[in-house]
């Protein structure tokens, strides 16, 4: 004993033989790491490239250094080797759409992995929630709001803000300007959602100019995810800092920051406006207003650092991907004049006054603008 004591003195070594013996025990967990993961870990059964299996770096590489290529190289090792294929060494990507069910059904309770949700830096909003059981709590409380019912109760301030993206778009065929139509969609997405999240409107599209600076700030915060996955403890120091300090020390979060910022003096107005009456609740209720005074969520849940991050979340999710969805199926509609032609065609059948803007629920039963077979939506996006 006193012999292996001995040993395990640093004094007892000079700096070579240190270096020497680090080396060699990294060189044994690392020979270790690699034969685990290939060959006796729980997935080495499965296919993939080795180099994948190997390292979250080769994620990294195709993310970070070729700037969002992941998913092409996804496509090409399921072309390779089949619909279930080994992406890191920790998971497995399916591209199999009969079994979807199986992997989300609703008897399926799944943590999700921490690598993964350690890119928000909190697990506060719903995006972010690592534990199954408190994901299902968080989404119950979210997902009315986006029900088919809740959405056409939205109609009113839909119509109003499409209306004043209208009249923008009317100015500039006046002034025979182009428009940017992939920011205008987005302006507008930006704006319905804070209205209905907050009660009160960003009003991006008055102030395009403003907005083109947020979506740049966005874009640049989602190819931060990319480093910031491979470096959790990036995010977690970033909203520990001051608001300035985190800015100038990491500008690609700056879009990010700085919606943390907007919304915490929106969440206090809503808290200290009370939970309204009775006739209140008969008008269309915005989400917050719901989360805070009505939902069934515990005290813990409602604190001010989670709603800020769950209303983060609603923003930046609820608008970007939104508007650049619609941003590129205006694209293929003027790139392809016979889709475009139906559209219109089955358009002026549903509306012969364009100015007179019938109710959702009749727009839903349009089969070429709804249909998940034949409709623009599903064609475009494919």
């Amino acid at each position: 004993m006193a012999a292996y004591l001995e040993f395990l003195k640093p004094s007892s070594y000079t700096l070579k033989e240190i270096s020497v013996i680090t080396a060699v025990f990294s060189f044994i967990y690392v020979v270790s790491l690699a034969s685990y993961r290939l060959y006796f870990g729980p997935l080495a059964s499965y296919p993939g490239r080795k180099l994948a299996a190997l390292t979250l770096w080769y994620e990294f590489y195709h993310d970070f250094i070729r700037r969002g290529k992941y998913q092409w190289e996804l496509e090409d090792m399921h072309a390779k080797y089949g619909p279930i294929v080994r992406i890191s060494p920790r998971e497995l990507h399916i591209d199999d759409p009969d079994f979807y069910d199986q992997l989300f059904g609703s008897t399926l309770r799944l943590d999700k992995d921490p690598y993964v949700v350690g890119q928000f830096g909190q697990i506060l909003s719903t995006q972010a929630t690592e534990s199954a059981s408190l994901h299902r709590l968080r989404r119950a409380a979210l997902s009315p709001f986006f029900s088919q019912a809740k959405v056409f109760q939205l109609q009113g301030v839909i119509t109003n803000k499409i209306e004043k993206l209208c009249g923008i778009l009317s100015q500039h065929q006046a002034s025979h300007i182009p428009a940017n139509m992939h920011n205008l969609y987005r302006a507008l997405t930006v704006e319905i959602i804070t209205k209905y999240a907050f009660a009160e409107s960003w009003n991006m599209l008055d102030n395009l100019e403003e907005g083109v600076s947020w979506f740049n700030m966005i874009r640049g915060s989602s190819e931060a995810t990319a480093f910031i996955r491979q470096f959790n403890w990036i995010m977690k120091l970033m909203l520990k800092l001051p608001l300035w300090l985190a800015i100038k020390v990491a500008p690609n979060l700056k879009a990010i920051m700085q919606v943390r910022m907007i919304l915490g003096p929106a969440i206090q107005k809503i808290q200290d406006a009370g939970p309204g009456t009775s006739e209140d609740k008969k008008e269309t209720t915005t989400i917050f207003h719901e989360l805070i005074f009505r939902s069934r969520l515990p005290k813990e849940e409602l604190t001010k650092d989670r709603l800020i991050a769950e209303g983060a979340l609603l923003v930046i999710a609820g608008s970007e991907t939104t508007g650049n969805a619609l941003g590129v199926l205006h694209y293929h509609l003027l790139a392809n004049p016979d889709k475009l032609a139906i559209l219109r065609a089955e358009l002026a059948d549903a509306m012969p006054d364009p100015w007179t803007v019938p109710e959702l629920a009749k727009l839903k039963q349009l089969p070429y603008l709804v249909s998940p077979y034949t409709s623009f939506f599903s064609w475009g996006i494919r």
